[in-house]
C-alpha cells in the first residue's frame, strides 16, 4: 500500500461522519530521529496526527487547524510548517505537491 494511502487509512478514525480527506502527507521533525506526523486536510479542517516509530501507523491526534489555514507555498528541500505551533515541524520536497493540493482545495491561491 502506498504511503499516502496508509496515511489516509490511519486518519479515518479521527474523522467526523461524512468528512472527506482532500490531501494527506508526511511531516517530520528533522534531525530528531523518528518523530513522524501525518498532516491530513479534509473538507472541514486540517489535522496533525502522530505516527509510530515506523512512520506508518497513526497513534493519536496532536492538533487541529481551521480548514482555511494556508500551509504553502513550499520552497527548498524541507519546508517548515509553523501553522501547528511546532517550530521544528517540516515537510519534505516529496510532499510539496500534496501541500499545494491541500491549499488549492481550501481555496487558497498559489503563488
Amino acid at each position: 500500500m502506498a504511503l499516502r494511502d496508509r496515511l489516509r487509512k490511519g486518519a479515518a478514525k479521527y474523522l467526523d461522519p461524512g468528512e472527506q480527506i482532500q490531501a494527506a502527507f508526511l511531516a517530520t521533525v528533522p534531525f530528531a530521529g523518528s518523530h513522524h506526523y501525518s498532516v491530513v486536510a479534509t473538507d472541514r479542517r486540517i489535522l496533525l496526527l502522530t505516527l509510530d516509530w515506523s512512520g506508518l501507523r497513526t497513534t493519536g491526534r496532536v492538533a487541529e487547524l481551521p480548514r482555511n489555514t494556508k500551509l504553502g507555498p513550499c520552497r527548498g528541500l524541507l519546508h517548515p510548517l509553523p501553522a501547528f505551533g511546532k517550530t521544528d515541524l517540516a515537510v519534505n520536497r516529496r510532499f510539496f505537491k500534496d501541500v499545494d493540493d491541500a491549499d488549492r482545495a481550501a481555496g487558497s491561491p498559489l503563488k
